[in-house]
């Protein structure tokens, strides 16, 4: 179980960060029994609606003659000798992100354990640190989380 849990903490982790949603650290936790958490400690709560897509560099003719193309002359602009588009991001917040990423259609964007596809799809839920705090063995995994090196002694 913890291969399969710690598999797919790393995916969703990576794809968060490719998404702009910067992850400091994250672990998982699990009673053994009917629960396990992924815990992700995140650098923003929400990003801003608007992404700068990047292009070619300037001095790149054709390049930018296709970038333009694509996107149209009207919406690019330069920034920096590079050539930049304004994206409208579709998700601004990481639970709306994960909430779409953990749908049937979506999950097989990150790598999950192969026991564990069924159970998320089924049962997931988006907690805040407060729901988990009746749980004594999850504040003992939350304290070493947050103070990882309380028990290194010189």
């Amino acid at each position: 179980l913890h291969p399969q849990i710690k598999k797919t903490a790393d995916s969703l982790k990576r794809e968060l960060d490719k998404n702009d949603f910067l992850v400091f650290q994250h672990d998982y936790w699990t009673d053994e029994e009917a629960h396990a958490v992924i815990l992700l400690e995140l650098a923003v709560s929400e990003l801003n609606n608007i992404k700068i897509h990047e292009g070619p560099k300037v001095y790149y003719r054709q390049a930018c003659d296709n970038f333009i193309e694509k996107f149209g002359l009207e919406n690019c602009y330069i920034l920096d000798d590079v050539l930049v588009y304004n994206a409208e991001r579709k998700f601004t917040t990481p639970e709306s992100f994960i909430s779409n990423l953990l749908t049937k259609e979506h999950i097989s964007i990150i790598k999950v354990g192969k026991n564990l596809t069924e159970p998320i799809l089924n049962t997931y839920e988006i907690l805040d640190i407060n729901d988990l705090a009746d749980d004594n063995d999850f504040l003992i995994f939350l304290d070493d989380f947050l103070y990882p090196n309380q028990y290194i002694k010189r």
